[in-house]
């Protein structure tokens, strides 16, 4: 029994479609020279992935990349397959006034090429921080396109950028006002 039978109960997908499309989101990875790896599905992330090392942020801090496809009903995705982009972004924001915090990441939602910025709570050794998510979905059946793939990769390394320039202008003190004017100078 694999490990992520029980999530993949309900749908199209199974662990080694999902593990043979990330092998290929690892071919294109590869040719633009981001290093990646695939993970197979275990007992504490029973759903296979991938990690990708985006390039660093201006202040030099890691950014990684992690994708996955989320396992939908077969009612509510029979012919699509659904990739998600996620990156955690490494600053801690847990000083700064959530209001302002929210307040400022509904507005940058509304700037972003693509994807959604989210807050993550603190947990274990990791402050709290913020992320940004996207799902992008792909037709079931065929490869995903390369071309489309790297395109929304590439606007989704530029959101990165806006996110982590708006965050940083926060945790500096800046007025949500503020923050997003670093977007524009």
């Amino acid at each position: 029994m694999a490990f992520s039978d029980e999530l993949l109960r309900d749908t199209v997908l199974t662990e080694e479609f999902i593990l043979a499309e990330l092998q290929t989101l690892k071919g294109y990875y590869d040719e633009i020279e981001v290093a990646c790896q695939v993970f197979p599905a275990v007992k504490d992330a029973p759903m296979p992935s991938m990690a990708a090392i985006l390039e660093e942020d201006e202040k030099g801090r890691p950014r990684v990349l992690t994708h996955s496809f989320l396992p939908m009903s077969e009612e509510d995705a029979r012919f699509t397959k659904f990739l998600q982009f996620y990156c955690e972004l490494q600053i801690d924001v847990g000083q700064v006034d959530r209001v302002r915090l929210l307040e400022t990441l509904t507005a940058l939602n509304g700037m972003l090429p693509l994807g959604t910025c989210v807050t993550v709570a603190a947990r274990e050794e990791l402050p709290a921080m913020v992320a940004l998510r996207y799902v992008q979905g792909y037709a079931l059946e065929e490869v995903i396109d390369q071309g489309a793939f790297c395109e929304t990769l590439f606007l989704f390394d530029l959101a990165c950028d806006m996110l982590s320039a708006v965050t940083d202008a926060l945790v500096e003190g800046a007025s949500a006002e503020e923050a997003l004017n670093r977007l524009h100078g």
